[in-house]
Parts: C-alpha cells; sequence; structure tokens
C-alpha cells in the first residue's frame, strides 16, 4: 500500500513518539483523498504561531459486521461521550444493524510537530511572511 510521503521531513517525529501523540489525544480524522492544495498563510498568527504535534495512522479499513463488536464500540463511545439517559438499559442499541463500523488495521504510523518559536523569531521579530502585502 502507498501512502503520501512527509513533505517537510525536518518535522518529522519518530514511530514511537508518534504513537505518545495518539495515546495522549486519540481523537481521529478520516480521509480517503489525496490533498490538492497547500494553503500558504499570511502575515499574521500562522506565519510563526502555531504550534503542533499530530500522528497518522496509515492502513487498511474494514466494515465491522459482528454485532458483539459494534456493541462494544459503543458501549466504549458513550462510556467516553455519553451523558447518560436515565432508565436506557446497558448495551441497548436498537438500530445496530442499520450503522456501519469502520476498524482500522494499522500498518504504520507517521507523525510530525512543530514546536513554537521563542519570541525572538516570532513575527514581527522575525518576518518570514509569505504574503507581505497582508494587511490587518
Amino acid at each position: 500500500m502507498s501512502s503520501p510521503q512527509l513533505r517537510r521531513q525536518d518535522r518529522a517525529l519518530p514511530e514511537v513518539d508518534a504513537r505518545s501523540v495518539i495515546e495522549r489525544d486519540a481523537r481521529a480524522c478520516f480521509e480517503v483523498d489525496e490533498p490538492v492544495k497547500v494553503f500558504d498563510y499570511g502575515r499574521f498568527e500562522c506565519d510563526t504561531g502555531l504550534a503542533y504535534s499530530s500522528a497518522i495512522a496509515h492502513g487498511r479499513v474494514r466494515i465491522v459486521d459482528d454485532r458483539a463488536a459494534k456493541s462494544r464500540f459503543f458501549d466504549a463511545l458513550l462510556a467516553k461521550y455519553g451523558t447518560g439517559v436515565p432508565g436506557r438499559p446497558k448495551s441497548f442499541y436498537p438500530r445496530l444493524d442499520e450503522v456501519t463500523v469502520y476498524a482500522l488495521t494499522v500498518a504504520r504510523i507517521t507523525g510530525k510537530q512543530c514546536p513554537l518559536p521563542p519570541i525572538s523569531e516570532q513575527w514581527p521579530a522575525l518576518d518570514r511572511t509569505k504574503s507581505p502585502n497582508a494587511k490587518p
């Protein structure tokens, strides 16, 4: 399976660090197409004020057909995000057969990070802008 290569190799994270990003905050964004455009950020906050760590899990997606596995998924989902409805039976999902659950078999994990530069290297002290005519 091929997957896009990291454009900014200077920001690459070793796999062990990328896995720790996922363990710290396992939010997911699901994308199945390739990015088309690279955004050119402007003179202000995004020029030098963006710090991030991200991890991407690459692999094959499959549909989960097993009802017990789907039920365990929703039990975990509601345990984390549910508010609890009085009188609702545990593991009661009347439309479970109408829901599609996807599972990712991870083949590899990549990651990248960009630490916030020191104040002396942030705009306006150091102007690395890609949009010199930007006006507030």
